[in-house]
């Protein structure tokens, strides 16, 4: 009998240690690390669902928010800082960053499966992550005193390519098979270039091709079809649009703006409809919020005091407001003209 005992410790040990060992080599052959999260009150893929930051639990974790059903469900439960979530555009993937120790981590979360996984660490702080309309891939910025750089990560197996350099705003076309961004090396707005790179069929990144120099905050509209952004080569900003291979500009209206430097200006657009919103920003400051639509021509401020804006994927414009006590709240609003909606009223909350 003890030797029963014995063979079977032995047997033990071994598909113990074999799994430890599995575990340890997928790590590091760029494998992505998951973890399975209760599935008890989970918020199910909407467009009704956005996603924020809040530290009513002590410090920033990730949330998601059911608009029509009130639901609210706390996706991370860690001692470090979570920042930066963004819902894919069937809100069935949430991306966000995570930071420990100087490093950050790059996350996706399933609302389908309630599974966690990590994609990729890096020393560099990342910014600006954005899903590709298929919910394949993912762009971000990772930035410091010097650079930022653009890159693209898979979010199936966590492979990584450097797209872009020196580039503040980006945008994902349509079919997932193409991005346009913003390049400057120097500090004159001028000077900004809008780059366009392709994806070749088997996931290669063609190279980039220069379609317009002077033009900031560029957005696909019209399935592929035309480039939208803000035009600072005149005496005020301009609504233009290009094709993707840089011809055929049009200027669809100015806006009474004077483009200055160290300025940032952001095209944000909307999820199914021809409207943008422009943020123009200093310092990470908003100073300004316009709502635009493109076939009407015409530009209307909103005038509420924002701290950050979006829309969220039902196109309702979502952002934040400070409160009495200096904590910023979420609201939301149907549409440009409509009143806004409270949703949280303690702590703080943002995107």
């Amino acid at each position: 009998m003890k030797y029963f005992y014995f063979i079977f410790v032995l047997v033990v040990v071994i598909l113990v240690g074999g799994g430890l060992f599995l575990i340890v080599n997928q790590q590091g052959t760029g494998q992505v690390l998951s973890s399975n999260i209760s599935d008890t009150n989970n918020v199910r893929p909407s467009k009704n669902v956005f996603s924020y930051i809040s530290d009513r639990d002590g410090n920033q974790e990730v949330y998601l928010h059911n608009i029509d059903s009130k639901q609210v469900q706390r996706v991370t439960t860690t001692s470090v800082n979570e920042f930066d979530p963004v819902l894919g555009l069937n809100a069935t993937k949430l991306a966000f960053f995570s930071e420990e120790d100087g490093f950050f981590g790059i996350w996706i979360y399933s609302l389908e499966s309630y599974e966690k996984k990590l994609l990729s660490i890096t020393k560099t702080t990342p910014q600006k992550i954005k899903f590709s309309p298929d919910g394949l891939l993912l762009a971000y910025i990772e930035s410091d005193d010097e650079n930022r750089e653009l890159y693209i990560l898979n979010t199936r197996n966590g492979s990584k390519e450097r797209a872009g350099s020196y580039v503040s705003d980006f945008s994902w076309g349509s079919n997932s098979l193409a991005i346009v961004y913003t390049q400057n090396l120097f500090t004159n707005i001028l000077k900004t270039e809008m780059q366009v790179r392709t994806i070749a069929e088997n996931g290669e990144l063609e190279d980039p091709k220069t379609i317009f120099v002077g033009g900031v905050a560029p957005v696909f509209i019209d399935n592929n079809d035309r480039i939208h952004f803000i035009d600072v080569n005149g005496e005020n900003i301009s609504v233009a649009s290009t094709s993707l291979r840089g011809e055929d500009y049009l200027e669809d209206f100015q806006i009474k703006i004077e483009p200055k430097d160290g300025i940032l200006y952001q095209l944000l657009k909307h999820p199914s409809e021809k409207s943008l919103i422009l943020t123009i920003s200093s310092n990470e400051q908003l100073i300004e919020v316009i709502y635009l639509h493109i076939d009407e021509k015409y530009a209307i401020p909103l005038n509420e005091s924002m701290s950050s804006v979006i829309w969220n994927n039902n196109g309702e414009i979502t952002y934040t407001t400070q409160d009495d006590n200096g904590s910023r709240q979420i609201w939301i609003k149907e549409s440009f003209e409509s009143l806004s909606t409270q949703l949280t009223k303690e702590f703080n909350n943002w995107f």
